[in-house]
């Protein structure tokens, strides 16, 4: 038997067809404590929903783990929902920040200097905690549906399509097109590796044929003569996959 869901919770209730909109976190912390308490409640519900899935998650076991009072959690969030909404937005703000800021270097250097970024970007995020990853993304469509990140890659396309047609980067004939194939043939080999096979971010050679991928279909001409660097002494130390415990 599972443990008994807090008031609120929203682990026993059955998913209708139509998703409802997670309620918003009850208050923004305002001072440094505040913060700080936030951050390790949204850990420890990343932690919970890596060991337990979305139906063993509750509002007890993540105050549990992050060691604070249910009163103190609901506080800041009403339901397990809007924590993991948050938590879903946090990691799409990261990602969006760290790859908005290659635009620049894509300007100067092209892609074929860049292509290599874009990869580390879209593998680190995930490589460390692939499970973590996991349970988050498979918890996402449950509470937010895959429209919040059709809402994230959109502000991706655009950001890479003013760049394509930029005519000193200028590469296929029709940049916005351009721009969303790409970016979507990127999200959606990230997307299936992390409900499928999580561990496989842990292999240096995904994130080297995610290169080969951009320059392929961005710059066919010089595919033949590309060399991807080998990135995996990076890659040691950070790639390793842990197994979710309870």
């Amino acid at each position: 038997m599972g443990p008994a869901s807090a008031p609120g919770d929203s682990r026993s209730q059955p998913v209708s067809s139509s998703r409802k909109t997670p309620k918003k976190r009850r208050r923004k912390p305002l001072q440094a404590r505040s913060a700080a308490t936030v951050a390790v409640i949204l850990e420890a519900t990343a932690q919970v929903l890596t060991a337990r899935g979305y139906e063993g998650t509750t509002t007890n076991l993540i105050a549990e783990r992050a060691g604070v009072s249910v009163g103190s959690l609901y506080q800041y969030f009403p339901n397990k929902d809007a924590l993991i909404a948050e938590l879903v937005e946090r990691d799409f703000v990261e990602i969006t920040e760290r790859l908005l800021a290659l635009i620049p270097a894509l300007r100067e250097r092209g892609l074929r200097d860049v292509a290599p970024q874009v990869s580390r970007v879209l593998i680190e995020h995930h490589s460390e905690r692939p499970y973590r990853s996991q349970a988050v993304f498979l918890s996402l469509t449950r509470v937010l549906g895959l429209e919040r990140v059709d809402v994230f890659l959109e502000g991706i396309e655009q950001a890479v399509a003013e760049v394509f047609e930029d005519s000193a980067v200028r590469i296929r004939p029709e940049p916005e097109l351009a721009a969303r194939v790409i970016v979507r043939a990127l999200a959606g080999i990230v997307q299936n590796t992390m409900r499928r096979e999580p561990e496989r971010f842990a292999d240096p050679q995904l994130g080297e044929e995610l290169v080969i991928l951009m320059v392929g279909y961005l710059m066919p001409d010089e595919r033949d003569e590309l060399e991807v660097p080998d990135e995996s002494e990076e890659s040691e130390g950070t790639g390793g996959c842990q197994e979710p415990t309870s």
